[in-house]
């Protein structure tokens, strides 16, 4: 509501008045948006980006309750995904024929399962399972835990986790980690 009496305030004033404000307002904001584009928006590369920032007198925000590298979670998050898929996919199609077709991928996160799905066609895999935020809601799609693939956790660590869901899900197998 103020952002829209303020509009209508600044039209009236340079309207009338101070003409000459519409141009440097469009041009301020022009400018602002140049200064702050590569804050949000990845249009400058990993290194490039890390000295702009400095250069501006910024630190990246903490988004993780773990350590960060010097980008921001946003940008850090966009890399190595696809190199993943690949180590999966050279796990995943070492396997015996049998065992790969009742192994699910097991990801710790929506970020590793959606690399998984969205970068695993070209190495033959099949669709992650995930605990982590909506990968949640799906299940465990086909797979009867006989055999998975864990990403990103030690398999003691995990082990609680499958059998926590091996309870609220149908199917109740043992696990076995290739």
């Amino acid at each position: 509501m103020l952002f829209a009496a303020g509009a209508v305030a600044f039209e009236n004033i340079s309207r009338t008045r101070m003409e000459w404000s519409r141009p440097a307002y469009v041009a301020l904001i022009v400018l602002v948006t140049c200064v702050l584009a590569p804050l949000t928006v990845p249009v400058l590369p990993a290194e490039t980006y890390v000295r702009y920032q400095k250069a501006i007198g910024l630190e990246p925000p903490k988004a993780e309750n773990q350590p960060t590298g010097p980008l921001p979670q946003h940008f850090a998050d966009e890399f190595g995904w696809e190199e993943m898929a690949r180590e999966v996919g050279r796990v995943y199609n070492a396997l015996p024929p049998e065992q790969r077709a009742k192994t699910a991928i097991f990801a710790n996160s929506y970020g590793q399962a959606g690399a998984i799905d969205f970068f695993g066609g070209k190495y033959s895999l099949p669709k992650a399972i995930s605990s982590h935020q909506s990968y949640w809601l799906w299940g465990p799609r086909d797979y009867t835990g006989e055999s998975v693939i864990v990403l990103g956790s030690e398999r003691h660590r995990r082990s609680g986790t499958f059998r926590q869901r091996r309870s609220g899900w149908k199917n109740r197998s043992s696990l076995l980690a290739p």
